[in-house]
């Protein structure tokens, strides 16, 4: 039986890393991060590195969900959020409080 050493000893090397997680599919790789800490130090930037949020009114309100954002922020090269529009994301015109006119407003991302 190999040793657990011996086990992740092949993931060091970033072209068998290429090779082996080419053969796998990504709920392969989730799987194999739960079988040892090295394994996920090795998979979670190819996890990680195109991640999809689909945003809800509750997507960023609880502790935890902004923790493991946290954790693995520093993986994520592209990020796409998915939003629906429904009544519960719909945002009503925005009025001008004197003179009663709809502004506009468009959202410019921030760079941090």
């Amino acid at each position: 039986m190999a040793s657990e050493q011996g086990l992740a000893r092949p993931w060091k090397t970033k072209r068998i890393q290429q090779i082996l997680t080419s053969h796998l599919e990504n709920q392969d790789m989730t799987t194999c991060r739960l079988v040892r800490r090295k394994f996920a130090v090795y998979l979670a930037p190819i996890l990680f590195a195109d991640i999809e949020v689909r945003f809800r009114t509750s997507t960023f309100s609880r502790p935890s969900r902004m923790a493991a954002l946290g954790r693995i922020g520093g993986h994520v090269q592209a990020m796409t959020f998915k939003i629906s529009h429904d009544k519960e994301t719909f945002l009503p015109p925005i009025l001008d409080p004197i003179m009663g006119t709809e502004q506009t407003f468009i959202y410019t991302p921030q760079r941090c």
